[in-house]
């Protein structure tokens, strides 16, 4: 069963009523950070298709991957243990639990591996891209950045494909 709900009194969720079922066993800031991010993704799209190229007004989506910063310490991060359910080292979550465990110097459960990226040199990066005459919406920073959003890319093709032939005789 799912019930709805008002959250940051503005943003309309969908919560399972289950406690357990909840974003990993993270907690829900995990689920609305994502959520976040998939929202700024898809406003910066359609705003850069809504602006006028003679106002010269460049949209970009600077996406990091893994970078060392002091968010992985163990004072800014303390990890509680994973829910059996969870647990799975197949699953996503459980993957992205062993990246976070790792770069905080916790015990890993998984077989996750994450080499951390200098930060230092993503700033640098950065501020390199910001004076790029025209820079592309989309700029994945870091290896990992790269690989998560071609590996993206690939399932959503592989996906289309599958089901590409439901849209055969629909008259368009």
């Amino acid at each position: 069963q799912r019930s709805s709900g008002h959250r940051d009194g503005r943003t309309v969720v969908s919560t399972p009523r289950r406690p357990h079922a909840r974003t990993g066993k993270f907690n829900t800031v995990v689920g609305f950070y994502s959520a976040t991010k998939h929202a700024l993704e898809g406003f910066s799209d359609s705003l850069a298709q809504e602006l006028d190229p003679a106002w010269n007004i460049k949209v970009s989506l600077v996406e990091p991957g893994s970078f060392k910063t002091a968010a992985f310490n163990d004072t800014n991060m303390i990890m509680v243990p994973q829910h059996p359910a969870y647990a799975n080292p197949a699953l996503p979550v459980s993957q992205f639990r062993g990246a976070f465990l790792k770069g905080s110097g916790q015990e890993v459960d998984t077989a996750a591996d994450l080499a951390l990226a200098d930060a230092s040199l993503a700033v640098a990066k950065i501020v390199e891209f910001a004076k790029l005459p025209d820079p592309p919406l989309h700029f994945p920073l870091g290896k990992d950045a790269i690989a998560m959003m071609r590996g993206k890319i690939r399932a959503l093709v592989e996906e289309i494909d599958k089901y590409e032939l439901w849209s055969d005789g629909l008259g368009n």
